[in-house]
């Protein structure tokens, strides 16, 4: 990996981890394709987009930016941060202790939310 990718990939990773830390929990591990990276500080374990067997495969968030887990100084941050999964919920809601998420919702990491002002994705660029 070159020094300016290791660079963002720090910086970037550094950035989101007070976010991290509000999203934090565990689910039971699951066979998703994922991947693994260092940069000797911080260890990453990323979900890679897979529109097949993908951890992510909603469209409300971008695929690649779903993390794993972080560590970092024998901390660990990211992972999902609800209980299970329900198609019937809208985006999350409390069911006694657990939290149960829409599938749409269930990201984990820094990822980007697609914002398209109450329209359709694409709309405005071809009315």
């Amino acid at each position: 990996m070159n020094s300016l990718l290791s660079m963002r990939l720090s910086v970037t990773l550094a950035g989101g981890v007070l976010f991290g830390l509000a999203l934090g929990g565990t689910l039971p591990a699951a066979d998703f394709p994922q991947a693994q990276i260092t940069n000797g500080l911080i260890q990453v374990k990323l979900y890679l987009p897979d529109p097949e067997n993908g951890y992510y495969r909603a469209t409300r968030f971008d695929w690649s930016g779903e993390i794993a887990s972080l560590h970092y100084k024998g901390h660990e941050y990211y992972g999902p941060w609800f209980d299970s999964v329900d198609p019937k919920v809208h985006d999350f809601r409390y069911v006694g202790t657990k939290i149960v998420a829409s599938p749409c919702s269930g990201a984990s990491g820094p990822v980007e939310e697609f914002q398209t002002n109450g329209t359709a994705l694409g709309w405005d660029e071809v009315k």
